[in-house]
């Protein structure tokens, strides 16, 4: 999938897709699974016999395009057969851009393979290179004994950073991994509601702290990093104005008819100042906001990794945090991290690994999906990424891994059986009658009760009660800062059962005073 050319953190990146799925085991657990669909790297060649194209020579324009300044390109071409097949790459020819962006180059008196049946071109360029990859296609025009048109090639940008790869005989199979994703932002919080330009997040609602007065989102990059019983968007916008009466805010680009209610946002990261001057250590005040008016733990960070994923340091292997304040991390090794550039916080080690089998794909729109088991884990975030392995097993460096953050919302097991369910959507408030009253076909006796919210509550805690047949049967509370409830053994023993066809119903009698907390499910298991 292809994140839109004005997305806030990934402009036009092409990147896989996530979903989750959960299975009942024989025991009554659940198996939970990422599902992560994309398309295979080429490693495959046209059975015309194709061999290299030829790049004769290189001319470079200061005009005529945007190629940012003072890199160094990896550029190289393949001509594609009516099959869809390339020829073998051409030798990488490196081309040196000039001391201001704006500039283009052409590939001149360029020999293409003298076999029949071409019909079409691939550019590839990158600045570095493990990332070189398809930048612009083209018709090839057949000529008398096998020759081709154009002979030429002119190219000025925009120099995409992840498309498809440049095709290797090398590449035996791709691999994928996960880990917990410590911190994605500042704040993770349901979406409350769409409009255009515009998303109300309850997190958002209220004065800034005490600790930190100036805090705003303002400025700072949004993403969405879950989306309940479906596939996660590829979508980031930054934060244009704050309403925080109603924790309002706007953002560009649109996400009207893109972003739903339910989905999982991170509010970003960002630098107050360039660390430019001390390349291990940075510190966000916004680490201080609504949600989190204490900022961090003091130390909570040591031994988990900061990577960046926008900004001059993007494909730097990820940092090991050595310490923390409630705004500041510090790492071993240097990495220059500059306002507007966003990292994220993971754990050390990749627990779950998944390879596909050795591949022999020549189509580079060739899709593939990949089940992963992973944890049954319950409103947690990973950190995904693909990699590909060659045919010595070595695998391809973590640092320029394409990557996604899922939200995993969880699935109950059937080892008890849900006779009721309650689901309130959205931000809480203070209700009798939170939820619609149900009815059991037959009396039950009730093994367990949980109740679960999206967002945990902030100031105080979560109140509600469960009522049968008009009378209270039970009174559970989250606490702030927490996001689930279990019933007790000694609340359980002491309920009696449920009739049949009794009403049975729910009330929340408080919310958080901070922020109320959203998304509340009660399951009452017999």
């Amino acid at each position: 999938m292809q994140a839109a050319a004005n997305d806030a953190l990934f402009p036009s990146e092409w990147t896989f897709d996530t979903n989750q799925s959960y299975a009942q085991m024989a025991d009554g657990s659940m198996l939970a699974n990422l599902v992560v669909t994309g398309k295979l790297p080429v490693n495959e060649f046209s059975a015309t016999g194709a061999g290299a194209p030829g790049i004769g020579s290189i001319a470079q324009s200061a005009t005529g395009g945007s190629l940012p300044a003072n890199v160094m390109l990896r550029v190289a071409i393949c001509a594609v057969d009516s099959n869809g097949l390339p020829s073998a790459p051409s030798n990488i020819a490196i081309i040196g851009t000039a001391a201001a962006a704006g500039g283009s180059f052409t590939l001149e008196n360029i020999t293409w393979p003298a076999v029949a049946g071409l019909v079409s071109y691939v550019l590839f360029v990158a600045t570095q290179d493990d990332l070189i990859c398809a930048q612009a296609t083209g018709a090839l025009t057949a000529g008398p004994n096998s020759t081709y048109t154009p002979g030429s090639i002119t190219f000025g940008g925009p120099l995409v950073r992840s498309t498809w790869a440049l095709p290797s005989p090398y590449v035996s199979k791709v691999r994928l991994k996960a880990k917990h994703e410590i911190h994605g932002g500042i704040i993770g919080a349901p979406v409350d509601s769409v409009s255009t330009g515009a998303l109300v997040v309850g997190y958002l609602k209220g004065s800034p702290p005490s600790s930190n007065p100036s805090f705003t989102p303002v400025g700072r990059i949004i993403s969405i990093i879950g989306r309940p019983e479906s596939a996660t968007p590829y979508f980031s916008a930054t934060v244009t104005s704050w309403d925080s009466s109603t924790g309002t805010i706007g953002v560009t680009p649109d996400p009207n008819g893109i972003v739903q209610a339910g989905d999982c946002l991170v509010l970003r990261f960002n630098a107050d100042a360039s660390n430019s001057s001390n390349p291990t250590s940075i510190t966000d005040s916004g680490c201080q906001n609504i949600a989190y008016p204490a900022g961090m733990t003091p130390g909570a960070e040591v031994g988990n990794l900061v990577r960046v994923i926008k900004g001059v340091s993007r494909g730097t292997p990820p940092r090991k945090i050595v310490a923390n304040t409630a705004t500041t991390i510090t790492w071993d090794l240097p990495m220059i991290i500059n306002p507007g550039d966003v990292w994220i916080i993971e754990e050390p080690t990749w627990p779950y690994s998944c390879d596909t089998t050795s591949l022999d794909n020549g189509n580079p729109l060739a899709v593939t999906t990949i089940n992963m088991p992973t944890g049954n884990f319950v409103d947690e975030a990973l950190v995904i990424a693909g990699f590909t392995v060659d045919v010595n097993g070595i695998e391809s460096p973590d640092g320029d891994a394409p990557i996604r953050e899922d939200w995993v919302f969880g699935a109950e097991g059937l080892s008890k059986v849900a006779g009721l369910v309650f689901q309130m959507q959205g931000t809480l408030g203070v209700e009798s009658n939170a939820a619609q009253p149900l009815y059991l076909n037959r009396p039950v006796t009730v093994g367990d009760v949980k109740g679960y919210v999206q967002a945990a509550p902030t100031g105080s805690g979560i109140t509600f009660t469960i009522y049968a047949g008009g009378a209270a049967w039970l009174t559970l509370s989250i606490p702030a800062g927490q996001t689930v409830v279990v019933a007790t053994p000694s609340q359980i023993g002491a309920l009696t059962e449920i009739l049949a066809n009794t009403a049975v119903s729910i009330g929340i009698t408080a919310v958080g005073t901070t922020f109320p907390g959203s998304s509340l499910s009660v399951f009452i298991y017999s």
